[in-house]
């Protein structure tokens, strides 16, 4: 078996940080399936993966390894499947996500420019604020309380996940508009995370 490419892989034995696992070869046969996710469908692709030797490389079903081809593709794949051994060649199965984002509303991130000391007058400068250009994006409810109380008064109290393709560095406020030009309301960003085994943003509001 001729190698065709080169692995690094990230595990909890690896404090889930990526450690260089060696040569390896992929099966160029692909498999395609196309799964239900939270932000619309994903498109997975299988592989066959083959390692010679798995003394530098203990794997468990989820594990993530990043393949570099001898032709300069790059991909992240997860460990789906782990199959058998011969002649001390070990057998995987991986696939690989890409999204097919349902857009079912926009989202614009406050910027802010200024602030700071005039270096001039000495003076403070005041800090302007303006919205992005709308970025598309899949949202749904976490949780909706519209009988949410304080100081005895009622208000909404809504959490929000939203999805937007890429790697996206939100900034700490944004507006969330559905379809319908809808604005559902402006937040402050809890948390958000880059899923680049899936190819997606997810920020929750």
């Amino acid at each position: 078996m001729k190698w065709n490419a080169t692995y690094r892989y990230r595990s909890a034995s690896t404090s889930n940080q990526f450690a260089d696992g060696g040569s390896c070869y992929v099966d160029p046969t692909v498999t395609e399936q196309l799964r239900d996710t939270d932000y619309g469908k994903e498109v997975l692709l299988g592989y066959k993966m083959y390692v010679k030797n798995e003394s530098r490389f203990n794997p468990s079903l989820g594990d993530v390894v990043e393949i570099s081809m001898q032709d300069g593709q790059t991909f992240l794949c997860t460990i789906v499947g782990i199959d058998f051994t011969v002649h001390k060649v070990y057998t995987f199965s991986i696939s690989s996500s890409s999204p097919r984002l349902f857009s079912n509303g926009s989202v614009q991130f406050k910027q802010k420019a200024g602030g700071g000391i005039d270096p001039t007058t000495g003076y403070p400068v005041s800090t302007t604020s303006t919205w992005s250009e709308s970025v598309p994006c899949s949202w749904k409810t976490i949780s909706l309380n519209l009988l949410a109380t304080a100081n005895s008064e009622h208000y909404k109290n809504a959490q929000y996940a939203l999805f937007i393709e890429g790697n996206s560095l939100p900034s700490e406020q944004l507006k969330l508009t559905d379809t319908n030009s809808n604005v559902i309301g402006e937040f402050s960003i809890i948390s958000y995370e880059y899923l680049d085994t899936k190819g997606v943003t997810q920020i929750i509001v």
